[in-house]
This record gives structure tokens, C-alpha cells and sequence, in this order.
């Protein structure tokens, strides 16, 4: 059975790239535009990894990881263009290793995406 990716950036390009790579790879995919919507969705379906913006309108990704956390072990894999020192810290405070910055390739995504599975699945 393919693992389910739920994709949550508020950016339509960004989540029709990621898409495509996933549904490619023969990944199952859902979108999410916020953190909200993400954490609604995590709550409806069974995900297998999320891929997180950082700057989204109504959650940032740092809070809406911090709620994902305290609900379910689902392995994050953060993609943004904003990986500060300060938010890489944050990062580094909830356990969230996995990380690239925009703009990125597939091969990327998929392998970063494969060790986030790996890692999860060994602990």
C-alpha cells in the first residue's frame, strides 16, 4: 500500500509541484492550504507524512507542528524558504529533522521524504 503524504502549504504552485513528484513516486496525496485545514485533515484520515510550510496566513508551520506533535507520531518533513536560525532552533525543539529549502528538486523530496518515513518507522 503506498504511504499517504498530506501536503500543507498555502502556496498553489508549491502544492502542484509537490503533487505531481508524490503521485509520481506513487505516493497517495492530500492537500492542506493552512495549518487548520492540515490539522483537520490529520484528524479525518490516516496520513503517513506531512510535508509543512512555514509561513502560512492563519498558523504558522512552528505552531501547527507543536499541535501536530501533542496528536499523532506522523513524520514531518518541513519545506520552506524561510529556515532561519531562530526557526531551525524551534525545529530542533520539536524534533523535526527532516528539512529542505525552497526551491528544491524532486530527487530532493523524495529522498528526504523516504529517510523521514525510515526514521519514523525504526522508532
Amino acid at each position: 500500500m503506498a504511504s499517504h503524504v498530506l501536503i500543507v502549504d498555502d502556496d498553489l504552485t508549491i502544492r502542484n509541484v509537490l503533487c505531481v513528484i508524490f503521485k509520481r513516486a506513487g505516493y497517495e496525496v492530500t492537500e492542506a492550504i493552512s495549518g487548520l485545514e492540515a490539522l483537520q485533515k490529520i484528524r479525518q484520515q490516516h496520513i503517513d507524512l506531512i510535508t509543512m510550510d512555514m509561513a502560512m496566513s492563519d498558523m504558522d508551520g512552528i505552531d501547527t507542528i507543536s499541535i501536530i506533535r501533542n496528536e499523532a507520531p506522523i513524520p514531518i518533513v518541513v519545506i520552506s524558504a524561510f529556515l532561519t536560525a531562530k526557526v531551525q532552533q524551534d525545529l530542533d525543539n520539536r524534533g523535526i529533522v527532516h528539512r529542505l529549502i525552497k526551491p528544491f528538486t524532486a530527487e530532493q523530496v523524495l529522498t528526504t521524504a523516504q529517510r523521514a518515513l525510515d526514521a519514523a518507522s525504526q522508532s
